[in-house]
């Protein structure tokens, strides 16, 4: 597979909406990058809600084990 491919198959993985659009590299990287933080924000969010609301003591360490 070309590093091109990979670019267009990247691009619609992290953003959808610019199919077809041109983006440069530099500007898919800094998208994949602020995608990856907020699904990073995501995880750290729902551990929080699992430890606020319950889930048994041995599930919570397990989870936060496994993030980490």
């Amino acid at each position: 597979m070309t590093v091109s491919a990979k670019l267009e198959t990247l691009k619609s993985l992290i953003s959808p909406s610019h199919a077809g659009k041109t983006l440069k590299a530099d500007e898919l990287f800094q998208e994949t990058a602020d995608y990856i933080v907020l699904l990073r924000t995501q995880v750290v969010i729902l551990q929080r809600l699992v430890e606020l609301y319950g889930s048994s003591e041995k599930e919570n360490i397990t989870a936060t084990a496994a993030v980490l």
